[in-house]
């Protein structure tokens, strides 16, 4: 089973525990470039369980298991912070393309976490938002990439671990 490394770079601005079951995964893009946008993840107002650069670095930033601030007001509680794995990606809407490296790693982060959790679905921030509108990210989104990546890794078992850790024997 091959690792997929992570950087742990723990955010401030989260909450221990969940009220329920991880529902789904809810993509993000921080319309900003890796320093700030890790800056702002692991400061005192917002996070995101995962931030994965343009160049497919990937830091694990609130464990699973807890609570992060990546969805705001959600349009049904299945959608909410408490029960979704939020994943920020480095990209500025309307600017950026969304390069191979990085929906690479956001497709075998994908795959590892539906082995973790079981399956989950793969949502914008813009279709789950309240009110519709309020969030548009992440913008010119490749799914049907992302999807025919996540399909292409999902016979792969990935295991998340943290970078320099060896390899699984």
């Amino acid at each position: 089973m091959p690792d997929l490394p992570f950087i742990w770079r723990p955010a401030r601005a989260f909450k221990p525990g969940r009220p329920g079951p991880i529902n789904a995964i809810i993509l993000h893009s921080s319309d900003g470039r890796k320093q700030g946008d890790l800056e702002t993840l692991t400061g005192p107002e917002v996070s995101a369980h995962y931030y994965v650069t343009r160049d497919g670095a990937l830091y694990h930033l609130v464990q699973d298991s807890d609570t992060a601030f990546h969805v705001g007001q959600a349009d049904r509680p299945e959608h909410s912070n408490g029960r979704t794995i939020g994943i920020e990606q480095e990209h500025i809407d309307g600017q950026d393309d969304w390069p191979e490296a990085q929906l690479t790693t956001v497709a075998r982060l994908v795959c590892a976490l539906r082995l973790k959790h079981n399956y989950l679905p793969v949502l914008s921030h813009a279709a789950v938002a309240v009110p519709p509108g309020r969030k548009v990210d992440p913008q010119g989104y490749p799914w049907l990439l992302l999807s025919a990546a996540v399909e292409a890794e999902k016979g792969r078992s990935w295991w998340l671990v943290p970078a320099g850790e060896a390899k699984r024997k």
